[in-house]
């Protein structure tokens, strides 16, 4: 028996050889598709990374440019504001002093009116006188003339 069992343990030790040969195979292939998963890995994250890199230089690159741009605009508007402040100031000043103007234009108006009022009060008056002397220089003349009428019909 000591053969019979000498073989059989031979046979098992072969037999556990074998699985352990095909398990240090399957552990070595597994190693080699984990460590050659872990390189894909790194390789797909240092992409990744790169992208998001670009990615975000990129969008920090359209940030700036944004700011400068509003910057810009921002210097535009208190430049324009400015202007406007400006004109508006001198715009009131005008229409302040051309609605002084127009005050003492009116002034002088009415003034000229009472003026032309008083005129037209005296000329009024100058025509009743005038009027006046004419009827009575044309009485006198009428007299004149009756007056030599008769001292030709008395001679």
């Amino acid at each position: 028996m000591d053969d019979d069992l000498l073989l059989r343990m031979s046979k098992k030790i072969a037999q556990l050889t074998k699985v352990i040969y095909h398990l240090n195979n399957k552990n070595e292939d597994c190693e080699f598709d984990k460590q050659e998963l872990a390189e894909k890995y790194e390789i797909e994250i240092e992409q990744v990374l790169k992208d998001s890199a670009a990615k975000i230089d990129a969008i920090t690159e359209q940030l700036r440019q944004q700011e400068a741009s509003q910057r810009q605009e921002a210097a535009v508007l208190e430049a324009l504001t400015t202007r406007f402040d400006e004109q508006s100031r001198k715009d009131q000043a005008l229409i302040q002093s051309q609605a002084q103007a127009l005050s003492e234009k009116d002034a002088s108006v009415q003034a000229l009116q009472g003026k032309e009022a008083a005129l037209q009060q005296h000329l009024s008056q100058l025509q009743k006188a005038l009027q006046d002397k004419s009827e009575e220089l044309q009485q006198q003349a009428r007299v004149h003339v009756l007056e030599k009428q008769v001292s030709c019909c008395l001679l």
